[in-house]
């Protein structure tokens, strides 16, 4: 009964982490490519990059999205005061992305936690701890790679206010960019 509860344990744990390893894919992107897109949308056809902003919640998307929303709807043309409108917007909502992060890693710890206890059950028991032992080596894996990903998407976030919302208030003061028709 005890060799079935520490792979239940350890199966548990390795699906928690499998999920906030989905998580944090799912917040992923390859930053460079989504600059030159966004930038050149912003050049170009401004709504389509206000739609492009929704893709992806929880990343520096957010920001832009939030930015574009509020110094669009000034209605103002001064570049200054788009860019007193944007950036605490942006500012704002990439608050939002912290606390995404937050319970990414709250559910990678309930996942390594679940992978420990299955393996420190197995010991116990006296069954040979094999697929235990695959499961915490891939979930230390796995843990490096959400580590590293969260370093990424935090750089993103200063990158992007540093890069892309001059592009925003840009478009929203020579007028390519603003309260929607009608």
């Amino acid at each position: 009964m005890k060799v079935a509860l520490s792979y239940l344990v350890s199966l548990g744990g390795a699906g928690i982490m499998a999920y906030a390893v989905w998580l944090a894919a799912s917040v992923n992107c390859n930053y460079a490519a989504v600059r030159f897109r966004l930038i050149n949308a912003l050049r170009t056809q401004p709504w389509q990059a206000e739609i492009m902003t929704k893709t992806k919640p929880g990343s520096f998307f957010d920001g832009i999205h939030a930015a574009m929303k509020v110094a669009g709807s000034t209605g103002l043309r001064d570049p200054d005061q788009v860019a007193m409108a944007s950036r605490p917007s942006y500012d704002a909502a990439t608050v939002m992305i912290g606390l995404k992060w937050k319970g990414i890693l709250g559910k990678l710890k309930m996942g390594g936690i679940g992978l420990l206890g299955g393996m420190v059950t197995a010991i116990g028991v006296g069954t040979l701890p094999v697929l235990h032992i695959i499961l915490v080596v891939a979930g230390i894996a796995a843990a490096i790679w959400i580590f590293v990903t969260k370093t990424d998407c935090e750089r993103y976030v200063t990158l992007a206010r540093l890069e892309i919302l001059p592009e925003v208030d840009r478009a929203v003061a020579e007028g390519r960019y603003g309260k929607p028709p009608g």
